[in-house]
């Protein structure tokens, strides 16, 4: 029944260009740059293509905002939207870690969106921590608001102000129910809002985009040596985020951070930044973890100092942090964790039994089935491995 109402929804460009002729004039809101053009631009679709295309760009993928910007422009082809984003997100701490917005809203408006996404003491509906946290997969701004559309602080300050009206917020998510990802598809206010056909499609594709995610974090070059410590940045909070003060190491470790920028910082610092404001001076630090061009693994604390202040320090993610996150990509069970970061410190078969009150083994069985799905061949290789170097790409 649902495979069937999917495959019924298909988009070609005549059926497109009708929908969208005569819209926002290039004059009014942010559709004068051509997008409208990219969203029609294509050959007639069917979901199944889109499917297929996805999960294969998803088994394929070894950069997660490359990921991302291949996966819209395969799922335009068959819910048109006239601008989106894409973000990665730590699915722990559910900061964004990474983004691409050179196809969305003015960047004149992503602070104030930034700003409105981590507001704490009147939230927005439909955040992206909210989206996140509430294990919805694919929402529309109309859904959250009940139809009033004018209850959503980004709709009033950034949404229409660039002549969108239709929002769908769509989380990548895993079957486990973690999130690696999150796409937003806008459309304009004279066209129709997004269907719950589209919605369907949306969802199918969910789960697929999030595991390619899941793999492609975890690929990279091999990490280059720290030659440096921790970097800090001293940041003030006014219309946008001012960058006061920036280390050396700090420097060194921007340049390695791939994200669009927001002002001085690139966004996953400049939302970071807005997250720690928004909380009491006496607040936990706000983190997000990130892995950078050079491979390498770095984490960024933020914590609000006064009024207007934050500090942030970044720094090179911790080893158990990184198993933490390779553990998730490689689905490994709470029983294979514990062995796996036991026989990474170099203990035996029998001392890991005693410490866990198991046979050697059976502690030899749980390394078997560590050992075949992250590919490693050794303890050594595992070892590595768990110092974020991985063996193979994840499943």
């Amino acid at each position: 029944m649902i495979m069937s109402v999917l495959l019924s929804v298909a988009v070609t460009r005549q059926d497109w260009s009708r929908a969208v002729r005569g819209r926002h004039p290039s004059s009014e809101g942010w559709f004068g740059r051509g997008i409208r053009a990219h969203t029609g631009a294509v050959r007639s679709a069917t979901v199944r293509d889109v499917r297929e295309a996805v999960a294969d760009l998803s088994r394929r993928a070894d950069s997660p905002l490359a990921l991302e910007r291949a996966v819209a422009a395969q799922v335009t082809r068959v819910v048109p939207a006239d601008l989106w984003c894409a973000l990665t997100i730590d699915p722990d701490t559910h900061n964004i870690s990474g983004g691409f917005h050179d196809e969305g809203l003015p960047f004149r408006l992503l602070g104030r969106l930034t700003e409105i996404e981590q507001q704490e003491t009147d939230p927005d509906v439909l955040t992206m921590r909210e989206l996140v946290r509430s294990g919805v997969v694919a929402r529309t701004l109309t859904q959250a608001t009940g139809g009033d559309l004018e209850r959503s602080h980004r709709f009033r300050d950034v949404l229409s102000p660039s002549g969108v009206r239709h929002e769908v917020r769509i989380a990548f998510r895993a079957q486990d129910g973690r999130v690696w990802g999150a796409m937003v598809l806008m459309r304009g206010s004279d066209v129709p809002d997004f269907t719950a056909r589209e919605l369907g499609v949306l969802r199918g594709i969910s789960h697929v985009v999030a595991d390619g995610l899941r793999r492609a974090t975890m690929l990279s070059e091999r990490p280059t040596a720290d030659h440096g410590g921790p970097g800090l940045l001293l940041c003030r909070v006014a219309a946008t985020v001012v960058v006061d003060h920036v280390s050396a190491s700090a420097r060194r470790l921007l340049d390695e951070i791939d994200d669009g920028r927001l002002g001085d910082l690139p966004y996953t610092l400049a939302s970071l930044v807005h997250a720690a404001h928004r909380r009491s001076v006496s607040g936990a630090p706000h983190r997000v973890r990130m892995r950078v061009r050079t491979g390498r693994w770095l984490t960024a604390h933020a914590e609000r100092l006064g009024e207007d202040s934050v500090s942030v320090i970044l720094e090179a993610t911790r080893p158990h942090e990184i198993m933490e996150l390779l553990a998730d990509a490689y689905r490994l069970t709470a029983r294979e964790r514990q062995i796996a970061a036991l026989a990474g410190r170099g203990l035996t078969n029998k001392e890991i039994g005693s410490i866990l009150f198991l046979s050697a083994f059976t502690v030899q069985d749980h390394l078997k089935a560590v050992f075949t799905k992250t590919g490693a061949r050794s303890r050594s290789e595992l070892a590595a491995l768990l110092h974020g170097h991985p063996a193979t790409p994840p499943e």
